[in-house]
């Protein structure tokens, strides 16, 4: 019943015994009340049947029809009836509450999300921020206006969004985990050398950062000690974000790596002629083009079995 939108006419139910023969289904009743007057039925079906002053057993009966009537759920009735015997006219009174957020992104934000990185192929927060920053600070389209300054945290947020994941889905090949071969406790070496302790210590951070951490294994027979560095994470800041024409451009005398007669005006002018989406659109075609050229003259053979291909050159 519920999302059914009803109209019906409560004139013939006068009595409480009328509305139990319609719950019953033994009365016929024709269907005349506009949908967006259900308000207006409530209040008028509880003042009708006095419903304050009603034994539990007929209340529930008048909850029950309505229930049944209007498709709102029970909570919301017993609500609505609430409201409904006060002094006040019965209106819908949809607001958000004082501490509810206005809502920033709007779902063309997220439709122009998913199109921006089916262009791109889905790169990281980052990179995609940096992307959409450039679009409106560079390259002047409104469309971006307010994608421009999303966080990084909130556009993994739209990216979960059903109407993103209607335009956009991503599946990626499962990862293998390791194995662990090794068991953390004290060795017993028996005087059998290949026995390690390993130590690890931590260099600490600097400047936001992480440290690296250093390794000590010292055999426990041959006392053959061995240091090593841990491998570091790389972090790559926001304001590190480049293009590899701006990485070009923030090198030390990047002049002397250009060709002769070719300056930086000129390629700032050709590097705006066209945006990073428009370029996107460029790549993507001529690969498409590339690979029709490359499976058009190149023929394929089956084998004796059926997932046996041989590629002819």
């Amino acid at each position: 019943m519920r999302g059914m939108v009803i109209d019906m006419d409560d004139e013939q139910l006068r009595t409480l015994a009328d509305v139990q023969g319609f719950l019953d289904g033994t009365m016929a009743l024709e269907f005349a009340v506009a949908a967006d007057e259900r308000y207006a039925f409530i209040a008028r079906t509880v003042k009708r049947f006095g419903y304050g002053r009603l034994k539990r057993s007929d209340k529930a009966v008048v909850l029950r029809f309505l229930e049944r009537v209007s498709g709102y759920s029970r909570q919301q009735i017993a609500r609505l009836v609430k409201r409904g015997g006060e002094r006040r006219p019965l209106v819908k009174r949809y607001r958000g509450s004082r501490t509810s957020f206005a809502r920033t992104y709007t779902v063309a934000d997220v439709l122009l999300l998913a199109q921006t990185d089916t262009l791109h192929g889905t790169l990281s927060g980052l990179a995609t921020k940096k992307l959409m920053e450039r679009a409106y600070g560079v390259f002047s389209d409104v469309r971006y206006q307010r994608l421009a300054t999303i966080s990084v945290a909130h556009l993994y947020n739209l990216r979960q969004q059903p109407k993103y994941q209607q335009q956009r889905q991503v599946w990626t090949k499962t990862r293998p985990s390791g194995i662990p071969i090794g068991e953390r406790r004290a060795p017993a070496p028996n005087n059998r050398p290949g026995y390690l302790r390993v130590d690890s210590v931590h260099q600490g951070d600097q400047d936001g950062m992480k440290g690296v951490y250093h390794i000590n294994a010292v055999d426990c027979v041959t006392q053959y000690e061995g240091v090593a560095k841990g491998r570091q994470r790389k972090r790559y800041p926001y304001r590190l974000m480049m293009t590899p024409y701006e990485k070009l451009k923030s090198l030390s005398q990047a002049e002397t790596f250009l060709k002769p007669k070719i300056t930086f005006a000129q390629l700032d002018a050709l590097a705006g002629a066209m945006s990073d989406n428009a370029a996107a659109e460029r790549m993507n075609a001529a690969r498409s083009a590339l690979f029709r050229t490359i499976f058009k003259e190149t023929p394929v053979i089956r084998g004796a079995h059926l997932h046996d291909r041989y590629i002819v050159p």
